[in-house]
């Protein structure tokens, strides 16, 4: 099934740098253990495209073109924001996946090493800012979080995440994406996902890239 993810370059975090945790920069801990399309179901999967990421997930991409967030904390550069971000990103050595799919999906798998976040770091972000208004251009933008379903697997000690959808309206134009962030802890590694379409959430398609890193990872210890 899987080949997870493993970026080639393992980078820092382009918009939020970890505090008190650096990033190698030439570590190649994970260069082994590719995502590609032979892991992912077919024909389920036929179309997608799937690439070693560059750079370690940043908090810009999920909040481009969304501006004056109330309440503030909940904004890009706000301190929930802030902590979730560094909670589920943060470590020493990282690599990654991103896959593109026929219709927009969106998803980036993560491995990361040292990576101190708790279900606590997230859950809070989650508490303060299950309803977020947002500025965009030409209209207006709501961003509703609540906890993930589960996503329970043996490999790991704990699993958690948040669900979050972002709905614009421009004039009598609405339209939605919504997303999920699933975080795995399994000893010192975190596998992270992240998975986003247009309108209700494909959670079958978030589930299915999951499980294709997951095992991965139990493999290749």
């Amino acid at each position: 099934m899987s080949t997870l993810v493993v970026a080639a370059t393992l980078a820092g975090c382009a918009a939020d740098p970890v505090a008190e945790q650096p990033v190698s920069q030439d570590s190649d801990r994970y260069r082994t253990q590719l995502i590609d399309q032979l892991d992912l179901r077919l024909p389920m999967f036929a179309n997608w495209e799937v690439t070693d990421a560059e750079r370690r997930p940043d908090a810009a991409a999920r909040y481009e073109g969304l501006s004056a967030a109330q309440p503030a904390a909940c904004g890009l550069d706000g301190a929930a924001t802030k902590a979730a971000h560094t909670a589920t990103y943060g470590g020493s050595d990282w690599t990654g996946a991103h896959g593109v799919g026929p219709e927009g999906q969106l998803f980036d798998v993560s491995i990361l090493f040292g990576n101190k976040g708790t279900r606590s770091d997230v859950s809070s972000f989650v508490e303060k800012c299950a309803s977020t208004e947002f500025m965009v251009e030409g209209g207006t933008a709501t961003v509703e979080v609540a906890v993930a379903p589960e996503f329970a697997d043996d490999a790991f000690e704990d699993v958690y995440g948040y669900t979050s959808k972002t709905t614009e309206r421009r004039g009598q134009e609405v339209a939605a994406r919504s997303s999920i962030l699933v975080v795995g802890k399994s000893n010192s590694l975190t596998l992270v996902l992240t998975f986003s379409n247009s309108g209700d959430l494909q959670t079958h398609y978030a589930e299915a890239v999951w499980e294709a890193a997951a095992q991965r990872l139990e493999r290749a210890r």
